[in-house]
């Protein structure tokens, strides 16, 4: 260690948290040409689904428009730079509230405006190209390399040294790294927003192949999607409702969504945003109308091609005719380009298409004991991932800024320091992480980051996350009562709720461990029949816990990251959350909401209508559109892949900016040229400076991920509190700067 000009050593400078370099980047140990092909294909993959949403959607055109350079390369969103895109249109979380009609609402002109800005031309090459993408990606995934043979003498002896540590796990051999994984979970559910799911078949009159006489029918009672969430939602407490029903409200619920008394009959409607020939999800064979046409939401239901396939989709035998109109969804059959030949999966699913359930009920009957019959939707089963993915980035967010603290303040270790991390207290079971004088909080974190709970040092989330989360709770009630057959008001209660009250116990799994209908059933589902519905879910989550990024919380955790209020022992035993900020802004709006979908007018005949004039409220667009920015804003944080950042060295681009201007040095001139040399007194002509050190300076072209996660006060204030202490120690007080060596 070299003196500073002070006599003294020179300050040691933390580096970045532990997971810092092996979730942005591979490490050396772990790149090999596997993982750095799947990195660079999971990139374009996210890449391009967020253009084909923004198509598909009528946002932004990122590459600038048709006067822009990057123009050409829209359908290859990987062929230009992802640092020159154009801003986006941001929109303020008021587009996620309640829209209100009447004469004087501009809701009609905005959403014509949107409608001008679609291409769907483009949006359907685009998701061709990612579904290209990811075929590839998913056989290489299916197919690890074979391991290196071992030789028949290594066997006969064995090693004589003793195991250093034999505590510690061995690791996998073709294990991917840790961000490659977390680009599979963002990449998993991103293909639950904006991927195309074939319709649901017609039930099977006659005896087929596969059907066993002997075998009892499924029933479904309650959507096997919802009963993860009845742990963390309010519905599982009954003290925590404020809005109750009258008898009226809770009839038209239990009748249900009628299919045959909607305005736009299931068959002829996307379950996706639940329009009448929606032209995003139902895809016209004709080209679609030109900017500046008149275009209309009442078309009619349009019929699409019929070759190829998605993966992840299961077989269109039992669709009639194949022609797409059964739920109303079209593209689900086109061919996929590059990767078409390659094999498709089966109905178990694979890493980016996670195995689902959801169908709809266009052909639902009761079951046997009279007990209607509710299915899972795609919503419904993305909120478990989405709450698990935003978990996880709000932990690592928080570690970064952590140790970025610790990296400022140096080994120095004050007596509150302890307070920051999460204001709304512990989990029940977990203590506090000692703090001493000596403690640096580097130390602290990489010694008892563990014991502290995943969420001690978590960032909270903002406004904007809150309402997008609640807008895809929303959208998920709509879903469900419309296309899914539920029915009764369970469903309604434990979506709206979750996040505002739980029954989980300290160190309780959330699979099996409520009562999704939060209300108690004695005489309901045996314990042998839960137990075993147990076991079908853990068996499905460990097929794909093997991609899952390290610290992944599982859905208490991601709950109590999420919720702070959650964390208080004292919520638990008084039943009385104490929210403040945003958080609190959430359970006022999930409140309105509620009582929206209690308000039945006396003019609505059925709740078939009622959920229609609902969900005109609370559109689809607007809640995708937040999901768009959201995932970018994640891959953003993530950054690029290994490939792109080495195409990008500074020796490529000085070569590509030369042979660009046409200025390109001989090899005498290189080999002669010597600019400091007193010799050389030739001029040298004067640089004239680029336009673009005459443009202005641009916003933020994308949305960071600090828009969704923010610091909490206590650490604000905690931050400012140091600063203040720095200076009043004065100079004599202060650590010495490190040498600076010439």
């Amino acid at each position: 260690m070299n003196p500073t000009p002070g006599g003294g050593p020179t300050p040691f400078r933390a580096p970045a948290h532990k997971h810092a370099h092996h979730l942005h980047s591979i490490p050396p140990r772990e790149k090999s040409t596997r993982t750095l092909i799947i990195d660079h294909l999971l990139w374009v993959h996210a890449r391009t689904r967020f253009a084909q949403a923004r198509a598909e959607l009528g946002m932004t055109d990122r590459t600038g428009g048709p006067a822009a350079t990057h123009y050409a390369h829209r359908a290859r969103p990987e062929n230009y730079e992802e640092d020159e895109e154009v801003f986006s249109d941001g929109e303020d979380v008021t587009h996620l509230q309640a829209r209100a009609g009447g004469p004087g609402h501009t809701h009609g002109e905005e959403e014509d405006e949107r409608l001008d800005m679609q291409d769907l031309t483009l949006a359907r090459a685009l998701r061709q190209r990612a579904e290209s993408v990811e075929k590839v990606a998913t056989s290489m995934l299916d197919q690890p390399p074979e391991d290196p043979p071992i030789h028949p003498d290594d066997l006969l002896d064995p090693p004589t040294s003793p195991q250093l540590r034999p505590q510690a796990p061995q690791r996998q051999l073709h294990k991917l790294p840790n961000g490659v994984r977390l680009r599979l979970t963002l990449a998993t559910v991103v293909n639950d927003l904006f991927s195309r799911k074939a319709p649901t078949p017609p039930p099977r009159t006659g005896s087929g192949l596969n059907s066993t006489p002997s075998a009892p029918q499924p029933t479904s009672t309650f959507p096997s999607a919802l009963i993860p969430l009845g742990a963390i939602s309010s519905a599982s407490n009954p003290e925590h409702r404020t809005t109750v029903p009258n008898q009226y409200i809770r009839s038209l619920y239990d009748i249900g969504a009628d299919p045959d008394t909607q305005n736009s009959p299931p068959s002829l409607r996307c379950p996706r945003h639940l329009h009448m020939g929606c032209e995003i999800c139902v895809e016209a064979k004709a080209p679609p109308p030109r900017m500046g046409q008149n275009r209309t939401r009442t078309g009619q239901g349009r019929a699409g091609s019929t070759t190829g396939s998605s993966p992840g989709d299961p077989p269109p035998s039992g669709v009639p005719g194949s022609n797409g109109l059964v739920g109303g969804v079209t593209g689900w059959l086109d061919g996929s380009g590059i990767g078409s030949g390659l094999a498709r999966p089966g109905a178990q699913g694979t890493v980016l298409r996670r195995p689902t359930d959801a169908r709809e009920a266009v052909y639902a009957v009761n079951n046997e004991d009279g007990t209607p019959q509710m299915f899972n939707t795609k919503l419904a089963e993305l909120i478990v991932r989405f709450m698990r993915l935003s978990a996880l980035v709000a932990i690592e967010l928080g570690r970064e800024a952590t140790e970025d603290r610790a990296s400022v303040d140096g080994g120095e270790r004050r007596e509150d320091e302890g307070v920051g991390g999460a204001t709304g207290g512990q989990g029940q079971g977990q203590a506090r992480p000692p703090t001493s004088p000596q403690t640096s909080p580097r130390t602290l974190t990489q010694r008892n980051l563990a014991d502290a709970g995943l969420h001690y040092y978590a960032l909270r989330p903002s406004r904007e996350w809150y309402f997008l989360f609640g807008g895809l709770l929303t959208r998920a009630v709509f879903e469900g009562y419309m296309t899914a057959g539920w029915r009764g008001t369970e469903p309604l209660e434990l979506l709206l709720g979750v996040g505002l009250g739980t029954n989980m116990h300290a160190g309780h799994r959330p699979h099996g461990a409520s009562n999704p209908r939060g209300a108690p059933t004695n005489g309901g589902v045996n314990h042998d029949e839960s137990s075993d519905e147990d076991d079908d879910d853990e068996e499905e989550e460990d097929q794909f816990k093997e991609f899952d990024p390290d610290d992944m919380p599982d859905l208490d955790e991601a709950a109590r990251v999420l919720f702070p209020s959650l964390r208080d022992p004292m919520t638990r035993a008084t039943g009385a959350p104490r929210r403040e900020g945003a958080e609190l802004e959430y359970e006022l709006e999930m409140r309105e909401r509620m009582q929206r979908f209690y308000d039945v007018p006396p003019s609505t005949p059925d709740l078939a209508t009622h959920m229609e004039d609902l969900q005109w409220q609370y559109p689809a667009e607007a809640v995708e559109r937040a999901a768009v920015r959201f995932c970018e804003a994640i891959a953003r944080w993530r950054g690029k892949p290994e490939l792109e950042t080495y195409k990008k060295a500074p020796w490529i681009v000085s070569q590509r900016e030369r042979r660009a201007s046409g200025a390109a040095m001989s090899i005498d001139a290189l080999v002669h040229s010597n600019p400091t040399s007193p010799s050389n007194n030739h001029a040298t002509p004067p640089r004239q400076p680029s336009a673009q050190q005459f443009r202005p300076e641009q916003r933020q072209r994308k949305p960071a991920i600090e828009k969704y996660f923010t610091q909490p006060q206590s650490l604000i204030a905690q931050s400012r509190k140091r600063r203040r202490s720095d200076q009043d120690r004065g100079e004599e007080g202060r650590r010495l700067p490190p040498a600076v060596f010439t």
